[in-house]
């Protein structure tokens, strides 16, 4: 593993690696960002033992990898606002970028397969942490450095990480997205969300246990159509409608 590492941003992602590294006594070197208030924040809410850095040129930093904590529409231009040194391993954490957007002689991808809240620290060990490197070497200080904080690491390319990431977007963000539809539907009938949540969790035990098709119920997978016609009809917001129409459709097919 890297002798130490610093984290740039001070954001979602820079606030759980901060947390998870210090929890495992990796070395941390610094938190490194622009809005030193913002980072400042950040430590104080992690408790890391660790120093904040700023300025542009991070060349004379003495650090063996530099994490690159940041959205992914910002990589590039951080890239192009810091002086790194030759030496630095730089990795991202993003399951869409190609660790090819790194044009770094020493560059690498360190991407937990989890989704994060501000503030809300988890427990990294059951996250699953894809990695990738330029280079043997990069890829041992990686495996070493994931393993220190989960039981999940494994090698990935940029291109399967990217069909991992859509994936996840659809079993994490799509459904968190009908919870909301469904939660609205039911409050704005005075009706509570609370009744649905025993669904929730025998739906994805029975996911998990026998597969997602298998575990499939209901009346698209009937092809009760009555029931799929008094539903649609009962929806007046169309949007809402053609997301339920096109999804049941979508189960009937398959």
């Amino acid at each position: 593993m890297a002798n130490s590492i610093a984290i740039l941003g001070s954001g979602n992602m820079a606030f759980q690696l901060l947390t998870a590294f210090d929890k495992a006594s990796v070395p941390l070197r610094g938190l490194i960002s622009r809005d030193l208030s913002r980072g400042a924040t950040t430590l104080e809410a992690t408790s890391a033992r660790c120093e904040l850095v700023g300025g542009r040129d991070l060349s004379d930093l003495e650090t063996d990898l530099i994490i690159l904590a940041v959205p992914d529409d910002a990589i590039e231009e951080v890239l192009r606002f810091y002086q790194f040194h030759s030496d630095h391993i730089l990795i991202h954490t993003s399951g869409a970028a190609s660790i090819d957007l790194i044009r770094h002689e020493r560059a690498g991808v360190f991407y937990p397969l989890q989704t994060f809240t501000w503030g809300e620290a988890v427990d990294f060990s059951g996250i699953p942490i894809l990695i990738e490197g330029s280079s043997l070497s990069v890829e041992e200080a990686l495996t070493e450095l994931a393993q220190s904080v989960s039981k999940t690491v494994q090698m990935t390319s940029s291109e399967d990480r990217l069909k991992m990431h859509v994936a996840a977007v659809m079993v994490s963000n799509f459904t968190n997205h009908l919870y909301h539809r469904a939660e609205k539907w039911l409050v704005d009938s005075e009706l509570s969300m609370d009744i649905l949540y025993p669904l929730i969790d025998e739906t994805l035990r029975k996911a998990k246990e026998l597969g997602p098709v298998k575990a499939q119920t209901g009346p698209a997978k009937r092809g009760d159509q009555k029931t799929l016609s008094l539903h649609e009809n009962l929806i007046q917001d169309s949007a809402l409608r053609k997301l339920y129409h096109l999804i049941s459709e979508d189960i009937k097919n398959i």
